[in-house]
């Protein structure tokens, strides 16, 4: 009886390798490939394995203080610096266009600290403090314009810094109570 119990093709051929496209995905169990499997060339941590289309290929790590972007279906992620056209950043960052926070739809925006509602802005507009007052400065200390049709509210007494200027436009009030 032959011995059947070596890879090959014939009892010639002990070589133990697998011939081309003899192992067909059928044949890999699910979750039997690991990570040193399907190692990419140069791999290194940080890296992103993705599918640009045709095939799998690697994205090495950006640097620090970047984020992984995509320009949507079709386009390849990519890592960019954050920028500020848009998003707010913790602690503040320096904007490079005029920014919108809020809701394009009718639900009111909240502001909370400690996990508690403090300023809420209604679907309506109408702003809603739960502390139930407001404060301001007592003095003006840098320079004012408001726009035009516009009432600004103090409470007072106020103190306009020296060469500081308040300059109300057209048909604006400021009223000190």
């Amino acid at each position: 009886m032959a011995n059947t119990s070596y890879i090959g093709v014939g009892p010639a051929d002990r070589d133990p390798t697998v011939s081309d496209d003899s192992v067909t995905t059928g044949k890999i169990a699910d979750n039997a490939v690991t990570g040193p499997k399907i190692a990419m060339t140069s791999d290194a941590q940080g890296d992103i394995l993705y599918y640009n289309g045709t095939d799998y290929a690697r994205l090495g790590a950006g640097t620090n203080g970047q984020a992984l972007k995509t320009a949507g279906s079709g386009a390849n992620p990519a890592w960019g610096d954050v920028t500020s056209t848009g998003d707010f950043a913790n602690g503040g960052d320096t904007a490079t266009a005029n920014r919108t926070l809020g809701n394009n739809d009718a639900y009111s925006l909240g502001l909370e600290t400690n996990a508690v509602s403090r300023l809420s802005i209604s679907a309506t507009g109408f702003v809603n403090n739960t502390l139930g007052m407001v404060g301001n400065a007592a003095n003006v200390s840098s320079n004012v314009t408001t726009a035009a049709n516009t009432n600004a509210a103090s409470a007072g007494p106020m103190t306009i810094d020296t060469g500081v200027t308040v300059e109300l436009g057209t048909n604006s009030t400021w009223t000190i109570v």
